[in-house]
């Protein structure tokens, strides 16, 4: 499957990250992946994450899961919407989609959220902070999309949806099967359910807040650091009023802590590791009840397996120039060096596809350090047989 209607040169250069935009018949003869109770069961689970949100006579209520079974039952045939996080952890045709958002770089990809709403139902007026990607997977769905918005614009009396207080629609579009809407981060939008068959697929990207990012580098930072790197002022000169902080303070104090900053090696590795941080690091299934040896694995490979990787799992891989002749290759927030041209090239192989056959492999299971890092993933949980190929 790949985006129709779509040129994506055009769409990074003019649209991303600057005006919304309407893509009909994104994906034609769009088969919907899983139906509303499919969706329901997921968020009746205590390790997914759900939200149920109901509104009537202008007042939304929020109740988070897991969501009861007789809570269903009891609902009423509008103006609700059930939404589940990342549901492509759990259901691999969900997981399918995000192959066809590869041209934004994997690790700012979130997850999928989905949602089913009856009609009326809706999230009401908002705005998000990163970029989403509505894809309507059945029925019909209306937006209205507004203005930029920002934390100075005022809310309803409801924290917890942080509901816009004066929406002003500026464009409007009713999304069928298929249709995809993108909508950029800090613009207004609004979308209600048109039936009671509404499904959208929400493609969702990381954009962590700077006070986050500096908040998890000064963690990482500080974890390496003694008690005897200490502040010192060496050359102090006499002062006319003792109680001055002198700019030669304030210059010292910058250049320490700038030295952190501007370490090239540190940042860079900090950097992979926290882009490649699980949202549910829980969810990963670690394969301690069956290690495989070396042996075992190069055989099964050698037998037309078919790898896949955890849908839970981040990757990625910096390729810094480097006399070793290696790269930074991250997994799930931990950082691992691959040496020598081989494994490099499989590093970048496993951070690229979700789905790795055993042809792509083969060139690899000559190279002990390639077996080892495929040996290590594997015993790990981060890549696994597909159970379908009958061995």
């Amino acid at each position: 499957m790949a985006i129709h209607n779509l040129d994506i040169a055009d769409f990074l250069a003019n649209t991303w990250q600057t005006k919304p935009r309407l893509i009909r018949n994104a994906f034609p003869n769009f088969i919907n992946p899983m139906s509303p109770e499919d969706l329901a069961g997921l968020a009746c689970e205590a390790e997914i994450e759900s939200r149920l949100i109901t509104e009537a006579n202008g007042k939304w209520q929020t109740s988070h899961g897991p969501i009861a079974e007789t809570t269903f039952n009891n609902l009423s045939d509008s103006n609700w919407t059930l939404l589940v996080q990342a549901v492509d952890h759990w259901v691999p045709e969900v997981a399918d989609l995000l192959d066809n958002f590869r041209f934004i770089p994997s690790w700012r990809i979130d997850d999928v959220m989905v949602s089913y709403a009856t009609r009326g139902g809706s999230v009401g007026p908002h705005y998000d902070n990163y970029d989403v990607f509505l894809v309507q997977g059945a029925g019909q769905r209306r937006w209205q999309v507004g203005g930029p918005c920002s934390a100075a614009n005022s809310l309803q009396n409801n924290p917890e949806l942080r509901l816009l207080a004066d929406f002003v629609a500026e464009e409007e579009w009713v999304l069928e099967a298929g249709d995809m809407l993108y909508i950029p981060p800090g613009i207004s939008h609004w979308g209600t359910a048109m039936d009671n068959d509404c499904m959208t697929y929400s493609i969702g990207f990381r954009a962590p807040s700077h006070s986050e990012m500096l908040s998890d580098f000064c963690d990482d930072t500080l974890a390496g650091l003694t008690e005897e790197l200490r502040y010192a002022d060496p050359g102090l000169q006499e002062q006319g009023h003792s109680g001055e902080i002198m700019p030669a303070a304030i210059s010292n104090a910058q250049r320490i802590l700038q030295n952190y900053v501007n370490d090239e090696q540190r940042l860079t590795e900090w950097f992979g590791r926290y882009v490649t941080q699980q949202k549910y690091p829980a969810e990963t299934a670690d394969n301690t009840d069956e290690k495989f040896q070396q042996g075992d694995l190069v055989q099964l490979l050698k037998d037309d397996g078919v790898i896949l990787r955890d849908p839970t799992v981040r990757i990625a891989f910096i390729d810094a120039e480097s006399p070793s002749n290696s790269l930074l290759f991250f997994v799930n927030g931990v950082c691992f060096e691959s040496v020598g041209d081989s494994c490099i090239a499989l590093s970048k192989l496993l951070a690229d596809n979700t789905r790795i056959c055993s042809g792509q492999i083969m060139p690899w299971l000559g190279d002990t350090e390639s077996v080892q890092l495929l040996l290590r993933l594997v015993n790990q949980g981060v890549l696994y047989f597909d159970e379908e190929i009958d061995y």
